[in-house]
């Protein structure tokens, strides 16, 4: 049981499918009884039949997406070995290109092939770490909340924070305030205005 618990904590209570897996290796008899009950709701949901044919569907339209991803990919690799011998080919010159075809492999050092983008798989070292770094973020962030709760002007102040964000979006910046002696000329501009109308009528 103790194992069980030191394992159930170190996720912060996500678990994703591989841990699962590991689990289910680890305790197979604890998940059986879910098994059992996926297996009996699929025999009396729809039947064994189409469920079957169900997983089969989804795995054509992984493999699919698989492939396509692949044939992307080769298309991109494709392109720049396109772009490579151009360029190999506008420095030796077409005739010399086609006619001597042996001579390319000497432009491979001015030209190199990229080496093909080769995706980042995590280790169980680096995943552990990853881990490590996140609870102690969350923990960090349980802290500070604990120690400086959000209260209710707070809460205002951040629904005001949001409604000038909005109206700055919609309206734009808001216009810079002047100063007194600005506005009392123009208070005096509109007086004089006041007046000369007021004279011509």
């Amino acid at each position: 049981m103790f194992q069980l618990k030191e394992w159930w904590y170190q996720e912060d209570g996500r678990v994703d499918f591989p841990e699962v897996r590991f689990f289910n290796k680890q305790y197979p008899a604890l998940l059986y009884p879910a098994y059992r009950l996926q297996y009996n709701m699929m025999l009396t949901t729809m039947g064994e039949e189409w469920w079957n044919g169900r997983k089969a569907l989804l795995q054509d339209i992984r493999e699919d997406k698989v492939k396509a991803e692949e044939l992307k990919r080769a298309k991109k690799e494709a392109r720049k070995e396109k772009m490579r011998q151009r360029k190999i080919r506008k420095k030796m010159g077409i005739l010399r290109y086609y006619c001597c075809p042996f001579l390319r492999s000497a432009y491979d050092k001015l030209y190199p092939k990229e080496p093909p983008v080769v995706e980042h798989k995590e280790s169980a070292a680096e995943r552990k770490e990853r881990l490590r770094m996140e609870r102690e973020r969350l923990k960090r962030i349980e802290e500070i909340a604990m120690k400086n709760p959000e209260t209710e002007e707070w809460q205002k102040y951040l629904e005001k924070k949001k409604t000038m964000k909005i109206t700055f979006e919609k309206n734009g910046p808001p216009k810079e305030r002047t100063s007194a002696m600005e506005r009392r000329e123009r208070l005096e501009a509109r007086r004089d205005r006041n007046r000369r109308v007021k004279g011509n009528g």
